[in-house]
């Protein structure tokens, strides 16, 4: 038996087997009494964990479905063509695919009234930049029609409040030339007819909160640099413009419970420049400049409404040489501006249906800051989508 050092006695051999017994069996009763604790806490077994995200899926284009427990987006396979419809959990978890093309992309789905169909924008790859057509699924991936009466890129599509009327814009032609113009069909692609006409060229359509009344842009009648926000009636009748100034204006944001206007309102005096409200009536305008009140120091085009009505959303790029684009938020009544994300570089975003979160599609080199992402507004809280394939 080999002494100890330091005049220390050795253990004997049979001590130490001894106490190493115990000290097993003390580690085996730990590990039984913490898988105990860890199952009286849960009442579901704990999942298998699922397989590596796949680093060649691409996911985009993200809505919430009409209830907003799940979210359907776009995705796309490296080095396959045309790209894949997907739902997914949002508390993430394995896509489940709805449909797939062989040679169409697809980009900037939008949800009808009633949760049950896609409006969408699709093109043969690499031609959404040009060539977008207007394409209509269920939700279920089925049924997937072009609406397209004619020509190509279509964009700005929106379904009518009530489901029934879809309006977009695009280039028309009229006595030999091109002009951006605002065409509207029947919620099933039927009866397509130009809603303005003209060399002044139209955009960015908006319906009302009733569907009664459409407000876009249109060329400043006197500033070739600027533009001008006008409402007409849904059959296109009634064009008149929403400033009875001489002032500019763009991006015309009609609110879905009220009827009020957020725009970007364009003074004489850049200093006023900036996020404006007009309380109205169809029947009162255009209005004066002292309907307008100012809410904010910016608008863009970017910016939506939540579905109450009580606050704007907007991307807002970073400062001089930063890529980002995060998500901020303007109170309805200009009480501030709150930040909902930093250093992102989102591409798309939807509201919740109950305006308490917004999801996003970021593209980052950072991989903490690509994919898809949930926003928990009140909480101003960010968390990203894990979609396993």
């Amino acid at each position: 038996m080999r002494e100890a050092v330091h005049g220390t006695r050795a253990t004997p051999p049979t001590t130490n087997v001894h106490n190493m017994q115990i000290l097993c069996r003390m580690i085996i009763v730990a590990l039984v009494v913490t898988a105990a604790l860890h199952c009286a806490g849960n009442d579901h077994p704990l999942a298998p964990t699922g397989p590596g995200a796949d680093t060649a899926f691409t996911p985009s284009w993200p809505i919430f479905s009409h209830n907003g427990t799940t979210v359907y987006f776009f995705g796309k396979l490296f080095g396959v063509q045309g790209t894949g419809f997907y739902e997914i959990d949002t508390a993430g978890g394995t896509a489940a695919r709805l449909l797939r093309w062989d040679s169409l992309d697809e980009a900037d789905p939008k949800l009808s009234p009633d949760g049950r169909r896609i409006l969408y924008q699709a093109a043969d790859a690499y031609r959404l930049e040009c060539c977008a057509r207007l394409w209509v699924m269920n939700v279920d991936g089925t049924g997937a029609a072009d609406y397209t009466p004619w020509g190509g890129f279509w964009q700005q599509h929106s379904w009518s409040p009530d489901g029934a009327n879809i309006i977009a814009s695009g280039p028309a032609e009229e006595r030999g030339n091109i002009y951006n113009q605002i065409l509207a069909m029947r919620g099933d692609g039927t009866d397509a007819r130009l809603i303005t006409q003209g060399d002044s060229g139209s955009g960015g359509p908006r319906w009302d909160m009733d569907g009664a009344h459409i407000f876009y842009v249109t060329k400043h009648p006197t500033n070739p640099l600027s533009s001008v926000v006008y409402v007409m009636n849904a059959d296109g009748s009634g064009k008149r413009p929403v400033d009875s100034t001489r002032a500019g204006g763009t991006f015309p944001r009609p609110s879905p419970v009220r009827r009020e206007l957020a725009l970007l309102w364009q003074t004489d005096a850049l200093s006023q420049t900036g996020a404006y409200l007009l309380a109205y009536e169809p029947a009162t305008l255009p209005a004066g400049a002292g309907s307008f009140r100012k809410i904010a120091d910016e608008f863009r085009q970017s910016s939506e409404w939540s579905p109450d009505g009580s606050q704007i959303a907007e991307l807002r790029e970073g400062g001089s040489g930063s890529l980002t684009n995060d998500l901020y938020l303007i109170a309805r009544d200009g009480s501030g501006v709150r930040q909902l994300t930093r250093f992102y570089r989102i591409s798309f975003w939807n509201w919740s249906p109950d305006g308490r979160a917004i999801v996003f599609a970021s593209a980052s080199a950072e991989e903490s800051h690509d994919g898809i992402f949930l926003v928990d507004i009140e909480h101003e809280q960010v968390r990203k989508l894990t979609i396993h394939r």
